[in-house]
C-alpha cells in the first residue's frame, strides 16, 4: 500500500477539516512497519490552510532536508 521509500514528513494542523488526522498515525505506522524514516508534526491550532504557511513548518523541512544532504548547512 505505501510505496513511498524515500524519507517522508508529515505535517497536520489540529484543526484540519479537510484531511482527517486520523489518517496521520496509519501513515506513520505503516512507513515505521517497512523501515521508512519519517516525522509526524502536528501543529496545535493549525487547520489545513495554516500549515502550508507556518514558519515553523518550513524550519522543519529546510532542516529535514540539510540532514539527508539536499539543501547545504
Amino acid at each position: 500500500m505505501v510505496g513511498i521509500t524515500a524519507p517522508y514528513q508529515i505535517h497536520h494542523g489540529d484543526n484540519d477539516n479537510v484531511v482527517p488526522r486520523a489518517m496521520d498515525p496509519r501513515l506513520a505506522s505503516r512507513l515505521a512497519s517497512r523501515g521508512r524514516r519519517h516525522e509526524l508534526h502536528v501543529y496545535p491550532g493549525g487547520t489545513h490552510n495554516d500549515v502550508p504557511f507556518s514558519r515553523q513548518m518550513y524550519d522543519r523541512v529546510r532542516s529535514w532536508y540539510r540532514s539527508y544532504g539536499v539543501l547545504a548547512p
